[in-house]
């Protein structure tokens, strides 16, 4: 109850969304539960460990912030994807890269992808440090999903992505991507957008 509900303003957010990703990735390798790896990550913060030298380091009233705005978060996006899916060996922090003809290749970084709990399908997580998204957000932010769809499915043809989900740490939720447009539809207005740039 003492703890002030506000983030003080010289926190380094981006390197916090680093420090929160980490602590379900290593959670994902089984380094331990998420109360211990939290802290454990806040500890080397706090210690400066893996910063830049001109980095700042956390503080412990803003660890005591994050610890209460998104520890008990992470526990339950962590049980939530427990109970909807299974690991992947080799799918976590995944960079994939695909050409897909002479003109245009793909690259990108999946957080999480996953296994249906059947074994058929594949399920792509994408954690983000903020909260849910709006209507208008979702399907700006969505375009990255379908991205990932394709590498996935480019990388794992003998394998479909089934869903994929956006994780947003700082509300706890997890929330499904309709893919509405099919890969071709995808694909063409990739190529357009390049054409685009390259004029």
């Amino acid at each position: 109850d003492s703890v002030p509900s506000f983030v003080p303003a010289t926190l380094d957010v981006a390197e916090m969304g680093t420090r929160l990703h980490k602590v379900l990735e290593r959670y994902y390798r089984g380094d331990g539960d998420i109360p211990y790896l939290f802290d454990e990550e806040m500890e080397a913060w706090k210690n400066g460990e893996g910063l830049m030298s001109f980095q700042p380091r956390a503080t412990d009233l803003q660890i005591a912030n994050i610890k209460a705005v998104y520890l008990d978060n992470l526990i339950a996006i962590a049980s939530g994807m427990d109970g909807m899916s299974e690991s992947v060996e080799g799918g976590l922090e995944l960079w994939l890269m695909r050409d897909v003809d002479d003109r245009l290749a793909l690259k990108g970084k999946i957080d999480r992808l996953a296994s249906a709990p059947d074994g058929k399908g594949l399920i792509i997580f994408d954690y983000k440090s903020r909260g849910s998204f709006s209507k208008a957000e979702l399907e700006k932010q969505g375009f990255q999903m379908y991205i990932y769809k394709l590498l996935v499915e480019r990388s794992y043809p003998e394998r479909e992505v089934e869903s994929a989900y956006f994780v947003t740490l700082r509300d706890g939720s997890i929330g499904a991507l309709p893919f509405v447009l099919s890969s071709d539809e995808v694909l063409d207005d990739l190529r357009r957008a390049a054409e685009g740039l390259a004029a």
